[in-house]
Parts: structure tokens; C-alpha cells; sequence
């Protein structure tokens, strides 16, 4: 099952929850979304707005210290954060698997070292910032989504 991507520049943070806040109308109970990106690029931004589109009220935080954080809207969020986690076995112990194939979604920050538990439709999100002339250029970021061949993305 192969993946198609589709790119969108975003120009300030709003524009980054709005995207995060369209996207979660392509999302199901048990999909899984892997958010690349360096410090500050924006992943956190686009959950707030995925979580906003469910209805959430509640604060959305980056679980950085506590790895993952629940908010119940229309559909249960799960928001994982593996940026202090030290090795893919130390996340194996936490059993993330039993999230996926539940009532929620998972969205999961610092995908990389549990990408080998991630379920073959896994959406996968990367976030850069953009570039002009050697400089970065404040606010704007790149977003590429991956999407598994048998989904189609809504962005609008």
C-alpha cells in the first residue's frame, strides 16, 4: 500500500490550527498521525486544532513530561509526546498499540522511535520552516502530509 503526499504552506500559527482543525474531518476512530518537526515547528499548533474541531474545549498541551495526555470530544484524542523517551524499548513497555485500535485517535509527537508499532495506514505529518535566502522566515512552515493510499485528505 503505497502513500500520496499533499503539501500546504501555512503563514502564521492560526493558519497552522486551522489546517489541524480541516484536517481532523479526514480522521477515524483508530487512525494514527505521526507529527515530524523540530521544536516549535508547529505540531503541537496543528493538535490544538484537530482537538478544536472535535468539539474539545479543554487546554491542549504538549504531554512532554507526562508522554500522553486524553481529551474527550466527539472522538477520544490521544496525544503522545516521545521527546524525553530515551529508546524505542523503553515506549514498547508502554503498550501505545492497545490506542490504536481503539475508540480514539492517536496523534504522536517525536514519531521516530516507535515508527515499527505504527499500523501500516499510519498518516504521517512533517513540518518545516521555510527558508529565504538562508533565513529562516518567521512564522511560515511547510506542512507535508502522507496519506495512506486508501484515504483521501480534507483541507478545506
Amino acid at each position: 500500500m503505497g502513500k500520496k503526499d499533499v503539501h500546504v504552506t501555512t503563514r502564521a500559527a492560526e493558519e497552522t490550527f486551522q489546517l489541524g482543525k480541516n484536517f481532523i474531518s479526514t480522521l477515524k476512530q483508530g487512525d494514527v498521525v505521526a507529527l515530524y518537526g523540530e521544536l516549535g515547528s508547529g505540531k503541537t499548533v496543528f493538535v490544538q486544532g484537530a482537538c478544536a474541531g472535535l468539539g474539545i474545549t479543554k487546554e491542549v498541551t504538549s504531554p512532554s513530561f507526562i508522554i500522553m495526555h486524553e481529551y474527550y470530544g466527539e472522538i477520544t484524542v490521544y496525544h503522545f509526546d516521545f521527546y524525553r523517551i530515551s529508546s524505542s524499548m523503553e515506549i514498547e513497555t508502554l503498550d501505545i498499540q492497545d490506542y490504536f485500535d481503539g475508540n480514539g485517535i492517536s496523534f504522536i509527537e517525536w514519531p521516530e522511535k516507535a515508527e515499527h508499532l505504527f499500523p501500516p495506514a499510519t498518516f504521517k505529518v512533517y513540518f518545516c520552516r521555510s527558508f529565504k535566502d538562508n533565513k529562516v522566515i518567521e512564522g511560515e512552515r511547510i506542512i507535508t502530509i502522507s496519506v495512506p493510499q486508501s484515504r483521501k485528505v480534507v483541507l478545506l
